[in-house]
């Protein structure tokens, strides 16, 4: 029922519609695509856009015996700068893209890998089912509240 992230529609509900997802799926040879936008919340700094695609061999993807397939995405993201780029009050944005390949483990990563990713994130190894916050709404004003 859309794209978004599931807090934003619970304070913007006038933002994001209720209706079933219009997928833009798309078959090429063995290769199924899924493009889709996201949709972020108005409190979030202007300008914002992100856009992803997936991909997945279609043998994988829709052969109905199979509990799971490879997959890769791909996109690009415009923002206000990120607050960890120390720009100060640089006018202006970025854009940048990013890629990920989907695992099936946590030990599908290198040792360095993992143990760089501990040291930055303290919830690294909690489940985002278990993610008691804050909300990225709540992570976006307290942001903003901090700058002012």
């Amino acid at each position: 029922m859309g794209s978004y992230f599931p807090i934003s529609r619970d304070r913007f509900p006038e933002m994001y519609e209720y209706k079933p997802l219009a997928l833009d799926w798309r078959l090429d040879n063995d290769s199924i695509r899924l493009f889709f936008t996201e949709h972020f919340a108005p409190v979030a700094p202007r300008p914002i856009y992100e856009v992803h695609t997936h991909f997945a061999p279609a043998s994988e993807a829709l052969d109905p015996k199979r509990v799971t397939a490879r997959g890769t995405s791909s996109g690009w993201y415009t923002g206000k700068f990120s607050r960890w780029l120390d720009m100060g009050d640089v006018d202006g944005f970025m854009i940048w893209h990013f890629e990920g390949t989907k695992l099936n483990s946590v030990d599908d990563l290198s040792d360095d890998y993992v143990e760089r990713a501990r040291a930055m994130a303290e919830n690294f190894d909690v489940s985002p089912e278990f993610d008691s916050g804050p909300s990225y709404i709540e992570a976006v004003e307290k942001n903003q509240n901090s700058t002012e």
